[in-house]
Order: structure tokens, then C-alpha cells, then sequence
């Protein structure tokens, strides 16, 4: 991963947390709270910090997390957080490479949500297959965008695609996007797939549009 202008570095060892509390999350997400510890003053009180904890970022790609009392965290549905600047982006184009790898039987597809159809059926014809045929470079005949498109409706199928959303504060301002990511979220056919967000903006509470803010409800992760 080569590192771009502006851009942080990948720090394999940055620290990730993980945001336990289930009831009024948007509590927990204020700006100023990801700004103590960087030269900025505590500025909200200690019981609307929320309960941070420590996991490690291979655990998270592969969903195997576990609660203090052993039980697995479900990551199905996945926010990475953080203030600005601070590597969201970074962080999802290595969740990419890492989910990618070949001994682990997905396929992952980073996508700016600039770029997600108006109508969620496209997703996969539109986005998917010319990314996957894009990426089969070291075989002697390519397959047929409908030889593609089948692939990845049987991976789609075993709930082996991931889809991770990038930049949702850069959708189109009419709202499309957010109905498509509704519609994703609510198709059973992507039921079983993994769906990572990076809202982007300094808070994902505020900087997201409405109605694709409220689209997506998952756990939080928090960049340190």
C-alpha cells in the first residue's frame, strides 16, 4: 500500500477500541472525546465516554472478536470512527488487503460511496464485476462479465463478499446513496454479508447525511 499525498502512513500497530455500549451510541461519538490525549483537554464528562476496550485489528478483519465473557461480537455491520486525519481510509484499504489474502476465501471490495448506484440491484453488475474482472490479471482467458456476475452472486450467496464503504460524506447530496445502502442493508440476499463503513468527517454523528446516517446501525471502532 503505497501512501498518498496527505495522507497518514499504515501503522500495522495503531491501536483499534471497540465501542461496547448498545443504547444511544451517537452519546459517545462527540468529536472533542477522540481529541483527548492529542494536546487537547477533556471536554465531556467521564460517564459520556462511553466503554471503550482494546481488540486486536486482525481479529477484527476476520470477525473473531470475543466479549470479556468469552462470547463472540458480532461485526457484521462495522463503523471505523475517529477523529480526522487520523488514518479511517488507511485503515479500510487495509482491511481490503488483509481480506483479500488468498487463504481467506472472501472477497473484498473497497468502495467510495460516491460511486454507489442509484438502485442497490446495480451494485453488483456495475461496481462488482468490473472490479473483479479488473483484478483477474494472471489467467490465460478472462471470464465473461456474466460468468463474473454468477461468481460473485454464489459468494455473495455463502456470505463470502465484503463491502467497504468509504467516504459516506462525500455521497451525492440527493440522498440516492443512503437509499441504496437502506436497500443493501435490507436485501436478503446480502444478509450474510459483512458491510464496513468509514462515515469519514471529523464526527460521524454530525458530518453524515441524514438519511444515510440513520441507514446504517453497527458497532463503532475507534482508531487510536
Amino acid at each position: 500500500m503505497t501512501q498518498k499525498e496527505n495522507k497518514p502512513p499504515f501503522i500495522l500497530s495503531q491501536g483499534l477500541q471497540l465501542l461496547l455500549e448498545t443504547e444511544r451510541r451517537e452519546r459517545y461519538l462527540r468529536p472533542e472525546y477522540f481529541r483527548v490525549g492529542r494536546g487537547a483537554a477533556a471536554a465531556t464528562a467521564e460517564q459520556d465516554t462511553g466503554t471503550w476496550v482494546a481488540v486486536d485489528r486482525f481479529d477484527v478483519a476476520h470477525n473473531r472478536v470475543r466479549a470479556a465473557d468469552n462470547e463472540p461480537c458480532e461485526l457484521s455491520r462495522l463503523v471505523i470512527t475517529t477523529d480526522a486525519g487520523v488514518g479511517k481510509t488507511t485503515t479500510v484499504e487495509w482491511l481490503e488487503a488483509e481480506l483479500n489474502q488468498p487463504e481467506s476465501m472472501l472477497a473484498a471490495f473497497l468502495i467510495p460511496c460516491g460511486r454507489i448506484p442509484a438502485r442497490a440491484d446495480d451494485l453488483l453488475q456495475e461496481v462488482l464485476v468490473p472490479r473483479l474482472l479488473h483484478a483477474i490479471v494472471q489467467v490465460d482467458e478472462r471470464p465473461s462479465p456474466e460468468a463474473a456476475a454468477q461468481v460473485l452472486r454464489n459468494l455473495r450467496s455463502e456470505g463470502r463478499l465484503v463491502l467497504l464503504l468509504d467516504a459516506l460524506d462525500q455521497a451525492p447530496a440527493d440522498g440516492t446513496a443512503g437509499a441504496t445502502l437502506r436497500a443493501i442493508l435490507d436485501d436478503p440476499d446480502w444478509q450474510g454479508c459483512r458491510k464496513v463503513l468509514n462515515p469519514d468527517g471529523t464526527c460521524p454523528c454530525t458530518n453524515v447525511k441524514d438519511a444515510s446516517k440513520k441507514s446504517f446501525r453497527g458497532v463503532w471502532l475507534k482508531l487510536e
